[in-house]
């Protein structure tokens, strides 16, 4: 925030006053994590969530690959606040999109894997106010079959006001960043796997998601009703859901019965335009790297108008990405 913008005393104290509630938020944030990241309760999680930038693949550095369109890879952090360890998990749009339910399924893994570690109780997450990926009611159907299915009784998601947070997932991201810079050429997405579990002296654990680990929780929508407010509104700081209090009957209501069907049957196919780019960057590529792209044109040839999913998410932000040119630049008891 620029104070030197201001052109009157009266500017330039409005202007001040928003740069210092700015800083208290920011610190009230990083208090609220360190808190976390401090708690000695054995039964409680805690963590932070973000998705990286894009990572265009192949990365080449050559003008002729310049204004080409690339393959998107994407990486999704979850750091555990208290371990202070953060777990990477990578796929490409041909395997998944990067909406809620793409961010749901990050979470429900991870959730897998750390209950294999030991029972919790209690879990936090924090993430930013990103109303497709991260405040959306697929994420709470997600939360609510795991009260469900684990011993879960309780899950705070916490959303931090835009530009007043700085999360250890943005220190991992940096770190990733450095690393690419520093390796120069990426061709494949396994290119950028190997690159993120090398980008600091411990390793990160990367997870290479693929179809079978993407899942349409809106089915689940079914046995609710539906809510008096918008899952994504911009109002909502933080939603928790805690197993209800009053008797039920698990054979009458019981998510974590339903099946969860799988979000993607095939391989998602690619704009011709796109198409057309990889094919001309296959050639500034080694013959060993370009494996990858002809296989995924011959798995999605025979679907080139392939249709989206029948249940997609309404806030999927892919479609809000389209290319241009080098723009690089609730409370619910369950």
């Amino acid at each position: 925030m620029a104070l030197s913008n201001a052109t009157t005393e009266q500017e330039k104290a409005d202007q001040q006053a928003k740069l210092d509630d700015h800083q208290r938020e920011a610190k009230k944030a990083q208090d609220y994590m360190k808190r976390l990241q401090d708690d000695n309760d054995p039964k409680t999680r805690a963590v932070c969530i973000d998705l990286q930038q894009i990572l265009p693949t192949p990365k080449l550095h050559t003008s002729a690959a310049y204004y080409r369109r690339t393959l998107w890879t994407y990486n999704f952090c979850i750091h555990n606040l208290k371990t202070s360890e953060s777990t990477m998990f990578v796929w490409n749009e041909t395997v998944a999109k990067r909406g809620s339910i793409e961010v749901a399924s990050c979470l429900k893994k991870w959730l897998e894997l750390e209950s294999a570690k030991g029972d919790f109780g209690r879990l936090v997450v924090i993430s930013d106010n990103c109303a497709g990926q991260n405040k959306n009611i697929n994420l709470v159907l997600m939360y609510l079959r795991e009260l469900h299915s684990k011993c879960l009784f309780e899950v705070n998601h916490v959303y931090l006001v835009p530009g007043h947070s700085y999360m250890a997932c943005d220190r991992a991201f940096s770190n990733i960043e450095r690393k690419i810079t520093n390796q120069g050429v990426i061709y494949t997405p396994d290119d950028y796997i190997d690159a993120i579990k090398n980008a600091v002296a411990a390793g990160f654990p990367v997870i290479k998601m693929t179809q079978d680990d993407f899942f349409s929780f809106g089915t689940l929508s079914n046995y609710l009703l539906k809510p008096d407010y918008e899952a994504d509104s911009e109002n909502i700081t933080e939603v928790r859901l805690q197993k209800g209090r009053a008797a039920w009957s698990r054979k009458v209501f019981d998510l974590s019965a339903p099946l969860l069907p799988k979000h993607y049957s095939r391989p998602l196919a690619l704009k011709k335009e796109k198409v057309r780019d990889l094919q001309y960057l296959l050639d500034l590529m080694p013959v060993n790297k370009q494996t990858f792209y002809k296989q995924h044109n011959r798995r999605t040839h025979s679907w080139p108008n392939q249709r989206r999913p029948t249940d997609e998410d309404p806030n999927d932000l892919d479609e809000l990405l389209e290319y241009e040119e080098k723009a690089w630049k609730v409370r619910w008891e369950g």
